[in-house]
Formats: C-alpha cells, sequence, structure tokens
C-alpha cells in the first residue's frame, strides 16, 4: 500500500511539473517579447533621430552650396573665385582630408563671409592698410594685381602675411570688374561689414551701451561727458563725406549722422577717400534727422550749426562742451528744421573774396577748433 501511494503522488507531482513548464515557458517569452519591444522602440528612436541629423545636415549643405553660389558669382564674374576652391575667410581652406560635418561648415562660413563681402569691398592702400591695424579680424579676402612691385605694396603684402591673410596675384582687369572703374591703386579687399547704426544706436552710445570701436581718448571724453558728433545735412557728394569721415577720424569724432534721404552713401568711392576712417567711424543713418538733434538736445548735447551770416565767429564760440557740429550742403547750407534745432549758430570768418568753403575743409576747421579748446 505504501508503495502504491508513493508511485500515486510521484504521478501527481509529475503532472504538476509537466503543468508548469509551459507556464514557464510562457513568462519567459512574454518578458522576451517585453524586452524586444522596448529595444524596438528605443532603436526607432535612434533611427528618427538619425534619419532628422542627416536631413538637418543635408538642408545645411545645400543652404551652404546655394548661399556660395549667389555669393561667388561677381566674383567668378570678375575671374576672382576659383569654380571649385573656396575662397578663405580669415586665412582658412578646407582641408582635402577634412571631415564631411567640418567641410560642410566651413563652406557655410566661407558662404557667409563672401556674401558679405559682395556688398563692402574696400581699395586703395591706405584705407586696406588701416584695416590690417585696427581690425584685422573683419578681412576676408585681399586681392592684388601681379604686376605691381613696389616698396608700398611690399610694405602691405608683409603686414597681410603678419595676420595669416594670403594676397592673391590677380590683372588689374579683374579688380576693375569687381569695384567698378575706380582708382583702386591695384589692391582690394573684400572686409566683413561693420554693424551699420541708427538712431537708436546713436543714443545707446551716449548712455555708455553700445559697444563700438572708439580710440581710448574719445572713450574717455565721452566718460567725462564731452561727446563730439558730426552732422551732415545734405552732403551728397560721396567724395565729400569720404573727406568729412577722414576729418572726423583725425578729430577724435564719436559719430557722424548723415539722413537716409538728400545725402551720399558710405559707398567704395567714400571708402577710398577716407583713407580707412569708413570702416573705424561710426556713420548713424537717421530717418528724421530734426527728430535726432531733439533726442541729442535732451541728453544735454549742444547742438551748433554752421552758415556764413550767423553773427557769432567760430572761434568765439564756447565749443567745450558736448557738442554736435552741423554742416549743410554747399550754397544751400541746413535746412530750415535743421537750423530752428539749432542753440546757436556759427561762422568760420572769411579774408577772400569767396563766400564758401568745400564742406570737407570747413568740416576740419569746425572740428579741430573744438578739439583746440577741449586739449587746451
Amino acid at each position: 500500500m505504501a508503495a502504491i501511494r508513493v508511485a500515486a503522488e510521484g504521478a501527481e507531482v509529475a503532472r504538476a511539473v509537466v503543468r508548469a513548464v509551459p507556464a514557464a515557458k510562457a513568462a519567459a517569452l512574454k518578458a522576451a517579447v517585453d524586452r524586444a519591444a522596448v529595444a524596438a522602440r528605443v532603436a526607432a528612436r535612434k533611427a528618427a533621430a538619425g534619419r532628422a541629423a542627416v536631413a538637418a545636415a543635408k538642408a545645411t549643405a545645400l543652404e551652404a552650396v546655394a548661399g556660395r553660389a549667389v555669393a561667388v558669382a561677381p566674383l567668378r564674374a570678375a575671374g576672382l573665385a576659383h569654380p571649385v576652391a573656396a575662397p578663405a575667410v580669415h586665412g582658412a581652406r578646407v582641408p582635402a582630408a577634412a571631415p564631411a560635418a567640418d567641410a560642410a561648415a566651413v563652406a557655410a562660413a566661407d558662404a557667409a563671409g563672401v556674401a558679405d563681402s559682395k556688398r563692402h569691398f574696400v581699395y586703395g592702400l591706405h584705407a586696406i592698410g588701416a584695416v590690417i591695424e585696427r581690425a584685422p579680424e573683419r578681412l576676408l579676402e585681399l586681392w592684388m594685381v601681379a604686376d605691381r612691385d613696389d616698396a608700398r605694396v611690399r610694405a602691405l603684402t608683409q603686414r597681410a602675411a603678419a595676420i595669416g591673410m594670403r594676397v592673391q596675384a590677380v590683372s588689374s582687369d579683374s579688380l576693375s570688374r569687381l569695384v567698378g572703374d575706380v582708382t583702386h591703386q591695384g589692391v582690394v579687399a573684400a572686409v566683413r561689414p561693420s554693424k551699420p547704426w541708427d538712431e537708436h544706436d546713436l543714443m545707446a552710445s551716449l548712455s555708455g551701451e553700445a559697444g563700438a570701436d572708439q580710440s581710448r581718448e574719445r572713450a574717455s571724453e565721452r566718460a567725462r561727458g564731452m561727446p563730439l558728433i558730426l552732422v551732415l545735412d545734405g552732403v551728397t557728394d560721396p567724395h565729400n563725406l569720404g573727406a568729412c569721415l577722414r576729418t572726423a577720424d583725425a578729430a577724435g569724432v564719436h559719430a557722424v549722422v548723415i539722413p537716409k534721404d538728400r545725402s551720399a552713401t558710405v559707398d567704395g568711392v567714400t571708402r577710398k577717400v577716407a583713407a580707412g576712417a569708413a570702416e573705424f567711424v561710426p556713420v548713424v543713418t537717421v530717418t528724421n534727422l530734426a527728430r535726432t538733434l531733439d533726442g541729442l538736445k535732451s541728453r544735454g548735447i549742444w547742438v551748433v550749426g554752421t552758415e556764413g551770416e550767423a553773427d557769432q565767429t567760430l572761434y568765439g564760440a564756447d565749443l567745450k562742451r558736448p557738442l554736435a557740429l552741423i554742416l549743410g550742403a554747399e550754397g544751400t547750407g541746413m535746412r530750415r528744421l535743421t537750423r530752428e534745432r539749432c542753440d546757436f549758430v556759427v561762422r568760420i570768418p572769411m579774408g577772400g573774396w569767396v563766400e564758401s568753403l568745400n564742406v570737407s575743409v570747413a568740416a576740419g576747421i569746425a572740428l579741430f577748433e573744438a578739439r583746440r579748446q577741449r586739449l587746451g
């Protein structure tokens, strides 16, 4: 009987084991399926992210190629752009073995840099020399006629080499096609333009909020509450505007204000005549000159106009104060609304028969009288 009972118990255990095996297998299988599902979701997310990254990379590359195709077109037309190689940015080139991501990034920088330079060429030895000396980081490309070899050109080449900028030898016709029929002296540079100033930038700078490029002495004058601003009302000749900018820089002017209408713009001619000053003296273009003058007066700046019929002479006026000096167009002078904003007007005493001076000459006389009084 005992043997029969033992056999029966063994059979029951065996049946229990048989029943448990499928359940264990099912549990193990379910766990495996769950793990596989989690892994599949993770893989799907990674795959989606990878596809998005690839798409973004393709879009960036296509955008860079398209931008470069548009930007290089004028350079290629002038014979200055290699059909395959990208122009240098700060002297950098894309190595042949560079990774694709690095090449795409540099290509995008090339396209952005050349797009800027398409609108902003500087030519002439003095103008380019000033950029190299005072803002070398803005220099993108430098071209020079191949057949010119004199002391001034060699000196400029050496200065460019010192900042890592390679001079590219081209023909004079190529430079002329690039900048037009101007006296470029055989040297042209593509320069990253500085941020243009508007009325808000001017007012912010007077409050010490703007970070414009300023000489140490000019900054110290501003700190003493002695800004010197040149306002040109109706100067339409780019040669005169360039000469005024050159004089303004030499006199330590804080900014030059011009109206949006009835004024020359800072183009290649202006930059050439300014001999580099156009790259460093902020030129503030305003839509409403009278309103800008009101804003200056509200900040404690004296607005002083110049006209030939004024009772007070320039040399009898107190210019040792925060000052905005206005010069009008030759022949017509200041406009009525501009004249009405003046705190007072002065004249330059004339000793001959001529009734007026060139506006850039008058600007030099007036600005350096203000400077003389401040230094005295």
